[in-house]
This record gives structure tokens, sequence and C-alpha cells, in this order.
């Protein structure tokens, strides 16, 4: 870190579909440790959490709330468990019409609610432990506002994309990704990398000199994919991007 570099340090970023856990307060020690080294070096630091609500998970979990506020148990591939009960409860609380809704518009009442719900368990959960944030970013507000399409127009105006079998593809490999990454699918689709391009860009647009993310080792894969991103925007990704990857851990018992 330089004196007045401005650093986006975002870490922790987990889906609130469920209380922040063990992994997750991990990575809210480093990286708030980090971020305190950093502005102690005399960076501008900006904490940021990145969520999505907008997903498959989120639609697991409404899914599970409508089944817990029903009195049924969790779908297959749902959550469990009794926070899931409690806050089935409360969203049954503050809209007590809610079951006589149509399935999917009490399917989205639970989303909706459920999601403010367990995201203010989050953030209360990390304050309690010494954690706050600057900023916590919904990916839902990088297509409300245009940005994929935005980003999608820049990497095509500099010619790093290109369509083939009905889908637009970035050319990750010229700058030493192991393959080409899919942006836009056939179906019209846009795809998790097209909002992590979306996003990066959003960062750098706020004027930050630096982006830094902090990923567990699941997520390695990200590494060269983000690093020749950040090249088909005409950055340097030794300059303006920076990874730490932690590893996981097993708790044991006894």
């Amino acid at each position: 870190a330089q004196a007045g570099e401005r650093i986006n340090l975002e870490f922790v970023s987990a889906n609130p579909t469920g209380p922040v856990h063990i992994g997750g307060v991990r990575w809210a020690a480093v990286g708030d440790a980090l971020g305190r080294v950093l502005s102690a070096a005399g960076a501008d630091v900006g904490k940021e959490y990145y969520f999505n609500d907008a997903g498959t998970q989120i639609d697991r979990f409404a899914r599970s709330l409508l089944a817990a506020a029903r009195g049924q148990e969790a779908p297959e591939d749902g959550y469990a468990g009794g926070y899931i009960t409690e806050i089935a409860q409360a969203v049954l609380a503050k809209r007590p019409d809610v079951l006589g809704l149509p399935e999917p518009q009490a399917q989205e009442v639970f989303r909706v609610e459920g999601v403010d719900l367990m995201f203010a368990e989050i953030r209360s959960s990390l304050h309690e432990f010494g954690v706050d944030f600057d900023v916590y970013f919904n990916e839902k507000s990088l297509h409300d506002r245009g940005e994929l399409d935005e980003a999608l127009g820049r990497l095509t105006a500099q010619r790093q994309t290109y369509d083939q079998d009905g889908a637009l593809w970035l050319r990750t490999t010229d700058f030493g990704d192991d393959k080409d990454r899919v942006l836009r699918k056939s179906d019209g689709e846009l795809t998790y990398f097209a909002a992590d391009c979306a996003y990066y860009l959003d960062k750098r647009k706020r004027g930050f000199d630096r982006v830094v993310i902090m990923l567990g080792a699941d997520h390695h894969g990200y590494v060269g994919r983000m690093r020749a991103m950040v090249a088909c925007f005409g950055d340097d990704p030794d300059r303006t991007l920076e990874i730490l990857v932690g590893q996981l851990v097993n708790v044991v018992k006894d």
C-alpha cells in the first residue's frame, strides 16, 4: 500500500441464506485486521461486503421459509434449522396475509422479507464481533442500473469479445486464462462472470486504485479469469487487482 492509495477491500461476502458461521467470521477477522494495517500504512481503505439476493440459493431459501411457515418439511434442496422457523414466523407476523397469496407471490414475499431479516442478523453478528463495513453492495443493483450492459459494451468496444454458438465470449485466454469465458449465454441470460466484470468496473469508476478480494480456497479458480478480465478492460492486474486466497480448515471435535 502507498500513502493516499485508494483500496477497495472486499471480504466475507456470504449470501444471506443463513447466519454467519465460523468460516465467514475467520475472513471477517483477517479482512478487518488487513484493513487496519493498510490504513496505518497511509492507504484510504473502503471495506465492502458483496451479496446476491436474487440467485438460485435465495430461491431455495425463500421456498424453505414458505414451507416452514406452512409447517411443512424443508424442500429437498432447501435450508433447515431453527433460524428458518424463526425468520418464517417473523415474516408471518409482518405479513399475516402471506399464506393466502398464490404460490409465486407468497414465495416472493418470503424472499424479500426473509433476505432483509437474515441480512440484518448477519450485520448485527459482525458488528458484535467488532467488524463493520463501509458499503454493503447488492449484486441486483448492477442489473437494475444497467451496469452489466455497460461493462459488456466497454469490453466489446475494446474488441475483447466475440460471438460463438449464439453466446458472447470474453477473450480471457489472450491474457493467460485457461479458457475463454462466457458473458452472455445463447438463451440471452448473463453469467455470474458478467456480474464480476460489471462489479470490478463499478469499483474502478468509484475511484479505487486497487481492488483487493479475499476468497476461500474453494474459489482459487477465480484468480486466472479475474486477472485476465482486468487486462481485457485495459488495466494492469499486477497494479489494480489483488486476490488473497485463504485455506479452508476443519474444526475437529474432541
